[in-house]
C-alpha cells in the first residue's frame, strides 16, 4: 500500500496520502498520543539530532560488543559494535556510537561521539564525529563533523587535512578533497 505512493509536486512521499490510502483501502485510521520525544527529521541537523537522542535514551546494556576489538585499541563506555567488524591497534572509539556489521576502524581512526555507523563502513586514518554512515561507505583521510553520509560514498582526503568538513551526500556520492 505505502510502497506504491509516488512522490508529490514536491518529489517527497507525503505522509497525508499514506494516511489518505489507509482510510479508503482500510476505512479506519486510529490515532494515538504517544508519550515521550518527537522529532521531525525532514532536513540532515534534524536527523543528527534524533540520532544524538536515541544514543543518550539507549541503556548501557544495548551497546554489545560482537566484533573484535584489537589490543591497542581505546573503546568507551556505551560503544555497540556489530558482529565481524575490526577496531585497530591504535583507534579510539568513544561513546554513545553504534557501529554496525563488518565495520573496519583502522589505527590512527576516530569515532564518536553521537556517531552512527552502517554495515561495512570503511574508516583509513579518518575520525567521523556527531555523524551518520550508511553502508558500504569509505572514509579515508578526512575528519568529518554533524555529517550524513549516504550508502555506497567514497570520501577521500588527496592531501593532509587539517580541518574538520562537514558534508550531506546522497548514496554513490565520491569526494575527493
Amino acid at each position: 500500500m505505502v510502497r506504491d505512493l509516488r512522490p508529490s509536486a514536491r518529489g517527497e512521499l507525503e505522509i497525508t496520502d499514506a494516511i489518505r490510502r489507509l482510510w479508503k483501502e482500510r476505512g479506519r485510521v486510529t490515532v494515538l498520543h504517544a508519550e515521550g520525544w518527537w522529532k521531525d527529521t525532514g532536513h540532515p541537523g534534524d536527523l543528527l539530532e534524533a540520532n544524538r537522542l536515541v544514543l543518550d535514551s539507549m541503556a548501557d546494556d544495548e551497546f554489545r560488543h560482537e566484533g573484535e576489538i584489537r589490543e591497542g585499541a581505546e573503546v568507551s563506555p556505551r560503544v555497540g559494535l556489530g558482529p565481524g567488524s575490526q577496531i585497530a591497534p591504535g583507534a579510539r572509539i568513544r561513546g554513545p556510537s553504534l557501529l554496525g556489521r563488518d565495520v573496519r576502524v583502522s589505527d590512527d581512526s576516530q569515532v564518536g561521539p553521537h556517531t552512527a555507523l552502517g554495515p561495512g563502513v570503511s574508516l583509513k586514518k579518518a575520525s567521523v564525529e556527531r555523524s551518520i554512515v550508511l553502508g558500504g561507505s569509505t572514509i579515508e583521510g578526512v575528519h568529518l563533523v554533524d555529517s550524513v553520509i549516504g550508502r555506497n560514498v567514497n570520501i577521500r582526503a588527496q592531501i593532509p587535512m587539517e580541518r574538520a568538513v562537514r558534508l550531506t551526500l546522497g548514496d554513490s556520492s565520491e569526494v575527493l578533497l
